[in-house]
């Protein structure tokens, strides 16, 4: 299977990041097309110790296929850690990826690590502290739950319902966006102000044109500013 033709959506994460991810349903006549549905971090952790991230991977395609489940690490992204995957229709299994943290500067870094399917991704932030300083954890915004109208019609309205969940340690505010397309515009935003542990469902709008050659398929975006989820929609 050709591992870099599909689409790409964010995840929420396990400890102190909660739990998350979605899946999409795949007609029957459909190639193998690998989705991460489930993503768990042991986040934090410290210095030099190993953080390890699970992730549900399901063949959510109407064929058998191979697919390398990647570990990409860092707003310079390295792949740190994968694992071959082969799995038939409607089949799952979850893996263990892992890698080991350095050092973080000031006492503590935040970064993202991805998991990678080649057909689909799942995001999460996770962070690293120096064990001595005792810092608690920030506001940190995620998006779970994730579901659209699609497909629709050329000229009418796509909508796309998200609950987003401050799963970090202090109240904060966040303007989450739903930014459209391969080449990204933001069409909608909602403002949010969460306390630790506060959820909140939004839906997030835009008017899609009319498809070119009658059917069109393109990504759409819930994103908080540090986590996002993404998804393939359809106008027909």
């Amino acid at each position: 299977m050709d591992r870099r033709r599909f689409i790409t959506h964010v995840g929420a994460g396990l400890g102190a990041a909660g739990y998350g991810g979605t899946t999409v349903s795949a007609q029957g006549n459909d190639p193998a097309l690998f989705e991460v549905t489930f993503v768990g971090t042991n986040s934090p952790v410290g210095g030099g110790e190993l953080l390890e991230v699970d992730a549900t991977i399901e063949n959510v395609g109407g064929e058998t296929g191979t697919t390398d489940i990647e570990l990409v690490v860092g707003y310079s992204p390295e792949v740190e850690d994968s694992e071959m995957l082969t799995l038939g229709p409607g089949d799952s299994r979850t893996i263990t990826l892992v890698f080991r943290a350095g050092q973080p500067s000031g006492g503590r870094e935040e970064f993202p690590v991805r998991v990678d399917t080649g057909a689909h991704t799942v995001t999460e932030m996770i962070v690293v502290t120096d064990e001595q300083t005792g810092t608690a954890d920030p506001a940190l915004f995620e998006a779970t739950n994730i579901q659209t109208n699609s497909p629709v019609g050329g000229g009418e309205l796509l909508e796309m319902d998200a609950t987003i969940e401050n799963v970090g340690g202090e109240t904060g505010t966040t303007d989450v966006e739903l930014v459209v397309g391969y080449s990204p515009e933001v069409e909608d935003s909602e403002m949010l102000t969460l306390g630790p542990g506060d959820s909140r469902a939004i839906t997030l709008t835009f008017w899609a044109g009319q498809p070119s050659g009658g059917r069109e398929s393109f990504p759409v975006r819930v994103d908080t500013g540090a986590h996002a989820v993404s998804e393939m929609v359809t106008v027909t």
